[in-house]
């Protein structure tokens, strides 16, 4: 990342998915799901409908499309016309699910992952309770005693963007070195479409 460069972390986007593309992408995703409990506060179903798939591809587009637009209006990066090989679908469906405070980037890949698509599959207080999601504006892990007060405390979202993120078909594109969590579910089914989409920064 250019080190004279401030970056936008975020953006909030109303109505990407439309509720037949979520039912579709919810149907495929269901169908490659597996049950993950890896600890450390992780525990979820996931699934990988690959991006070329027949009734994904228009979603693929569509997804596409936003990020293209926004990595370089919003973000100021480049361009990522089609870096998504399979996104993931994610179900927390039972009480207790949750995934720690993390960021999504992986150090052993050769093109790291930059921006960061989550699309809301179901409603908040209509199809299950707890589950919030947090992104923070901290780059990078925090060490030391105080780590989750500093996550706490370095916490981005607005009330009015929390309150979008409620809804079905909404989106937050961020940029995926920022540490971010989704809290312990009480009831229901949360789920999520994430797609990742990788390259590099401007010099």
């Amino acid at each position: 990342m250019a080190a004279d460069r401030v970056y936008p972390t975020h953006i909030v986007i109303p109505n990407v998915l439309s509720a037949e593309e979520i039912e579709t992408f919810c149907r495929i995703g269901k169908e490659r799901g597996v049950r993950t409990d890896r600890g450390g506060g992780v525990g979820c179903t996931v699934g990988f409908p690959p991006s070329n798939h027949l009734d994904i591809l228009p979603i693929h587009r569509k997804i596409c499309a936003l990020v293209d637009d926004i990595a370089v209006s919003y973000f100021g990066l480049p361009a990522y016309p089609s870096d998504v090989g399979s996104y993931q679908y994610t179900d927390y469906n039972e009480p207790g699910d949750a995934y720690g405070w993390h960021s999504d980037v992986i150090s052993s890949e050769p093109v790291k992952r930059r921006l960061t698509v989550c699309v809301v599959l179901s409603e908040m207080g209509v199809d299950f309770e707890g589950g919030r999601f947090d992104l923070t504006d901290h780059s990078g892990h925090a060490t030391g005693p105080n780590v989750k007060e500093i996550y706490e405390a370095r916490k981005c979202l607005s009330p009015e963007e929390s309150e979008l993120l409620k809804k079905p078909g909404n989106a937050i594109v961020f940029r995926s070195d920022l540490i971010h969590r989704a809290r312990p579910l009480i009831s229901g089914s949360r789920k999520v479409m994430v797609g990742w989409f990788r390259g590099p920064y401007p010099e």
